[in-house]
């Protein structure tokens, strides 16, 4: 009895302690490093100096850099949304058009309606203009001054600057102006679209897709859906410089040393060159241009060795004044094979494991099934990558923005495919050919 008590008495002196488990996340497929980057349509590139162009990576929601001719994170976590904060502890929502004023503070334009400021000390901040408000139409203060945090820009399409520092926006059919004291101002074009010379004023436009500045302070306009180049000289007139019929769907403008005016048509993949007076001077295009496709507002740029640059779906690509063309960047980087480790995705939604431990992946934002075999190699199982609803074999076949997968006893693969207005299941064979299941 005495000793059932020593021990129960001592035992009320030990301390238990607590054993925590942890439990650690690996990737099991997929790049897990910032080093490792590709391209995701890039929308414009901005020349700092010699040494460092920057890009604004739309669809990877980061500014990139090219140095020593390789791409390296400039800014942005790739976070589909807007966070202030410094370099790569912030994020921009699908970044575009790119420009620096004579402090070296850089705006970028984002999610269509907003532009971002990055100091020269790497903080990101929000420049100008409010949240998409639900419509374009309407009172959007296009006839009255505003200040650039209220101003409403209705789906910016490009920004310049000048050497006063004065930032023009374009921004639907509106070419608005930002002054150094915030003022927000609409130069030339309405709300509504249309196809108007004259002055500023009365001018009307149709889907501006870019704009670009001489040195006289002259605007040139891609007025793209109307299928022109307008000229707004200084003094406020509106005209054609190059009138409908000589190019398809010009996207993108820039003026040379030369003050000749490069025009990107993107629909042919072709570069026009225009002298100062429009007359028609050199097209160009190569099997590197006509094989890539390109971001909807696809910006060009020109170095002050008059070299032309156009961001891709997977390169920044350089033409040389003697039309030797240079490429820097990925094929098919947002959806590399091979093995697990090194593979890239872009939106993988949803995977399902058939009886061999084979994982087959709803790659979304590629437009693609694909296949992680269980020995760890990456494949593309079906689908060609374009967006599209195609039956067919392999990877001759499309998909529409495929959300859910699932698979029968058999290995027959179920795909829910499409948006809502568009739903369909696709049936997928142990071949990796495609038909339709069911359609809505």
């Amino acid at each position: 009895l005495i000793f059932i008590i020593i021990g129960c008495t001592s035992s009320k002196n030990i301390t238990k302690k607590e054993v925590k488990k942890e439990i650690k996340i690996i990737v099991f497929s997929g790049v897990n490093t910032q080093n490792d980057i590709f391209l995701n349509y890039p929308s414009s590139v901005l020349k700092i100096n010699n040494q460092l162009q920057l890009i604004a990576d739309t669809r990877n929601n980061r500014i990139r850099q090219i140095k020593d001719n390789k791409i390296l994170n400039f800014a942005g976590s790739g976070q589909d949304e807007n966070i202030d904060g410094k370099y790569q502890s912030a994020s921009f929502q699908n970044p575009e058009s790119m420009i620096i004023d004579s402090k070296k503070n850089i705006y970028v334009s984002v999610n269509y309606h907003q532009i971002r400021k990055i100091d020269s000390l790497g903080n990101v901040s929000m420049f100008a203009g409010k949240k998409y408000r639900g419509t374009i139409d309407g009172p959007a203060d296009g006839e009255i001054k505003s200040a650039k945090e209220t101003a409403y820009f209705p789906l910016i399409s490009s920004l310049k600057i000048n050497k006063k520092d004065i930032i023009y926006v374009a921004a639907g059919n509106l070419i608005r102006k930002i002054t150094t004291d915030g003022l927000v101002t609409t130069i030339a074009g309405h709300n509504e679209s249309g196809d108007k010379i004259g002055t500023a004023k009365d001018a009307l436009f149709y889907q501006i897709s870019d704009i670009a500045l001489n040195e006289e302070g002259d605007i040139f306009v891609v007025d793209q859906a109307n299928r022109k180049i307008k000229l707004i000289k200084k003094e406020g007139i509106v005209s054609e410089f190059i009138p409908k019929g000589v190019m398809e769907w010009p996207a993108s403008i820039a003026i040379n040393n030369k003050q000749e005016v490069i025009v990107f048509d993107s629909s042919q993949k072709k570069l026009y060159k225009f002298d100062a007076k429009g007359k028609l001077l050199n097209v160009f295009s190569s099997e590197k241009l006509y094989n890539e496709d390109f971001a909807h507002h696809v910006k060009i740029t020109v170095d002050e060795k008059d070299n032309v640059i156009i961001p891709s779906q997977n390169y920044i690509i350089t033409i040389a004044p003697d039309n030797e063309v240079t490429q820097i960047g990925e094929k098919d980087g947002t959806h590399r094979n091979g093995n697990a480790n090194s593979a890239t995705y872009q939106m993988p939604y949803d995977g399902v494991f058939d009886k061999n431990g084979n994982l087959f992946v709803v790659d979304k934002g590629n437009n693609l099934i694909r296949k992680i075999s269980r020995n760890g190699i990456v494949s593309t199982y079906a689908g060609s990558g374009l967006y599209g609803s195609k039956d067919g074999k392999n990877t001759d076949s499309e998909f529409e923005y495929p959300n859910a997968i699932t698979i029968d006893s058999i290995g027959k693969i179920f795909v829910l495919d499409g948006d809502w207005k568009n739903a369909k299941i696709r049936i997928v064979d142990l071949e990796g050919n495609t038909n339709t299941f069911i359609d809505t």
